[in-house]
């Protein structure tokens, strides 16, 4: 399925969200690509975000994937990122209890100003296994040249108390 959204009426701004849903069915294999048509600027920076809420009793509740410019470094910077949290039975089941399951930020682009220019798309695309888990998550930004950068995170299984190294 391709679907083309288009932007709000009113042109966005903080806290603006699409919802994607599939029946109360796992959403397979999903790619979401953010076509940047205009340059946004941020003096904090900004961020994309796609979130996605497992099915009741699950042990990781919520998952983050995304982009954010981030500006706290010498230079502005592109980043991605992984963030997944673990539902509140399993957390308290460890001592001390048990932090996010995946906070992962990693490089993807350097800008030459604070701002995100127009002509980038920006791409996240999930993989899943037989039963709907995200297995890996990709990034792939193409920039206003063409520059192609991908990035491909494999998200490993909770075991034995501990998740997996997430591998490029």
């Amino acid at each position: 399925m391709n679907n083309n959204v288009p932007p709000p009426a009113g042109g966005f701004g903080s806290d603006h969200n699409y919802f994607l849903y599939s029946y109360c069915n796992p959403i397979k294999n999903l790619i979401v690509t953010i076509e940047v048509t205009q340059n946004i600027v941020g003096n904090i920076g900004c961020s994309f975000q796609l979130n996605g809420y497992s099915p009741a009793n699950a042990s990781c509740v919520w998952q983050q994937y995304g982009f954010v410019v981030n500006l706290s470094g010498p230079t502005p910077q592109l980043q991605g990122f992984i963030d997944n949290w673990p539902s509140d039975a399993l957390r308290n089941s460890y001592s001390p209890p048990l932090g996010d399951l995946i906070n992962h930020y990693f490089p993807l682009d350097s800008l030459p100003s604070p701002m995100l220019p127009a002509g980038y798309k920006l791409t996240i695309g999930l993989e899943n296994d037989a039963n709907g888990n995200v297995t890996s998550a990709t990034f792939i930004v193409v920039d206003n040249r063409g520059g192609i950068t991908t990035h491909c995170n494999r998200v490993q299984a909770f075991q034995a108390g501990r998740w997996g190294n997430l591998g490029r």
